[in-house]
């Protein structure tokens, strides 16, 4: 019952990931894509919007499919999204990415939250779930120097194709541990 050490390690990784590129999206959108400040307002209601949309679906399919199947579901909305970011021709597919990545963040936390429930000690499940909310914060003190350094030296495109691959090989160590798909 160690498993929760590949979660920790699955966090940490995706995390860093996703602290790379978060703080340059707006940017990236305004510098990119000529977007103004209302319309990356807009992008990002669109995605907070269609993440409210597909919260409770995303519920019902990890309790019957599996948490940690629920999770790795998610990497390929999630790497997707920010191949769309980096690669949209128009307008929509930008609108579209708001979809597959709230899709993504939906299906993640869906499996997420309850798979570190079960993966946790009970003994210590207060330290285990407080080191495993710790690792976003700890990577997102050091990604966006890292995330900044990218932008600076190479592209955004090469900033969120870092991101993808980082993301995608994050659920690598979720395939070490038990299924749970308690209701």
């Amino acid at each position: 019952h160690e498993e929760v050490n590949e979660v920790f390690i699955h966090n940490f990784v995706k995390s860093l990931g996703l602290s790379l590129v978060s703080i340059f999206i707006p940017m990236y959108l305004m510098d990119s894509a000529g977007f103004s400040i209302l319309q990356v307002v807009l992008f990002f209601l669109a995605y907070y919007i269609a993440d409210l949309l597909v919260t409770i679906p995303s519920y019902h399919v990890s309790s019957k499919i599996g948490y940690k199947k629920v999770s790795l579901l998610s990497a390929p909305f999630l790497v997707g999204y920010y191949f769309l970011l980096q690669s949209f021709s128009t307008p929509a597919l930008l609108y579209l990415s708001t979809a597959i990545g709230a899709t993504g963040k939906s299906l993640y936390w869906a499996g997420m939250n309850p798979e570190t429930a079960m993966s946790t000690h009970e003994d210590k499940r207060d330290s285990e779930v407080g080191i495993f909310y710790s690792m976003p914060t700890l990577a997102s003190v050091v990604s966006p120097v890292f995330g900044g350094l990218i932008v600076a030296a190479f592209s955004y495109n090469v900033l969120f194709i870092v991101t993808g691959l980082l993301v995608g090989a994050s659920f690598i160590p979720l395939f070490f541990s038990q299924e749970h798909s308690e209701g």
